[in-house]
């Protein structure tokens, strides 16, 4: 009798291809299909791209790319539609594509692991209150119902498993499985922190986004480099321009590194960690024990709005008992 357990992976980031694996050899997998999304930025697509060859766990790949979106989503869903499996895996709940493939497939279980601090509001959004996932894009799906597929998410809210590095608590109709990052090996180091090494500072879209203001994060950057040059890892999401910036106006040197920083960050010694509202500060914490890695908590008052300043709250809630301790900056 066949045993294997088969899944379905559908990805669309670095840590989201890093979580699947995790999850590949946690659930014990014996065939897989993966299904990965490239979207817009180039940075993105390169390190998932190198990352696939370092985790050649797949036994069918499907390709769908920002420019042929809807074509390859169709071909994928014709592809899958009326495949059984044990395990359907993804990240991104409300995820409008990922739903299309979910609905028109048959499995036992969904299992959601790690999208960032993304996972902590769709946790909050609609794991605790139990709301199925309803975005839509009618014109889309007009399109595709003339091609044939007629299912575009699932009708409700099925009992899901929360695959996580976050202490989230589980619901009657939620479990939790703590994902510390201890399967997936093949990257981790004995790295410690050097006390006479820079430094370093993981950027992020902070002001991109408009989550807080170019003075505010400039404030931080020049004060965690007051007493010497910082190492500045750069988000793939921070513009280039705003990049130079920071460089002319703090006392930065830019790392420029393709791959993510959990795997990055073993190239270079550094004296400590220090990020804004980043997961990479957890992970880096679960992989890395050894590691100095800290956390600024951005006031209340300096986010420019009301949704920034809950999701920052439930990511510092999240840094408590792990190995992220709080730097304080008086940057007035």
């Amino acid at each position: 009798m066949n045993t294997m357990k088969s899944a379905l992976f559908i990805v669309t980031s670095p840590l989201q291809l890093l979580c699947a694996a995790e999850a590949f050899k946690y659930y014990k997998i014996g065939k897989a299909t993966l299904v990965v999304k490239y979207g817009g930025n180039d940075v993105s697509n390169n390190m998932l791209r190198d990352m696939l060859l370092e985790y050649p766990l797949w036994n069918a790949t499907y390709i769908i790319t920002k420019e042929k979106s809807l074509r390859e989503t169709y071909k994928t869903v014709r592809a899958l539609r009326g495949e059984k499996y044990n395990l359907v895996l993804n990240a991104e709940f409300n995820a409008w594509f990922q739903n299309i493939l979910i609905a028109n497939i048959k499995y036992n279980k969904r299992v959601i692991f790690d999208d960032g601090v993304m996972t902590l509001n769709d946790y909050r959004v609609y794991f605790e209150p139990r709301i199925a996932s309803s975005k839509s894009h009618l014109e889309k799906e007009l399109l595709l119902r003339v091609l044939g597929i007629s299912k575009f998410r699932p009708n409700q809210f099925d009992e899901i498993e929360l695959f996580t590095m976050f202490d989230l608590s589980p619901t009657p109709h939620v479990s939790v499985v703590e994902n510390r990052f201890s399967q997936t090996t093949y990257y981790r180091k004995k790295i410690t922190s050097d006390s006479n090494a820079p430094t370093g500072i993981l950027g992020q879209p902070l002001v991109e986004a408009g989550i807080v203001s170019e003075d505010y994060y400039l404030k931080c950057l020049q004060k965690l480099s007051k007493n010497g040059k910082a190492y500045y890892f750069p988000h793939r999401a921070e513009s280039k321009e705003n990049i130079q910036k920071w460089l002319s106006l703090a006392n930065l040197k830019l790392i420029e590194d393709d791959r993510p920083i959990e795997i990055s960050i073993t190239s270079y010694k550094v004296s400590s960690i220090v990020g804004f509202i980043s997961t990479a500060l957890k992970t880096l914490s679960l992989l890395y024990p050894k590691l100095n890695i800290q956390f600024i908590r951005t006031p209340d008052d300096e986010f420019l709005t009301e949704k920034f300043r809950i999701n920052a709250r439930n990511t510092y809630a999240q840094y408590k008992g792990e190995k992220v301790s709080e730097i304080k900056l008086d940057i007035h």
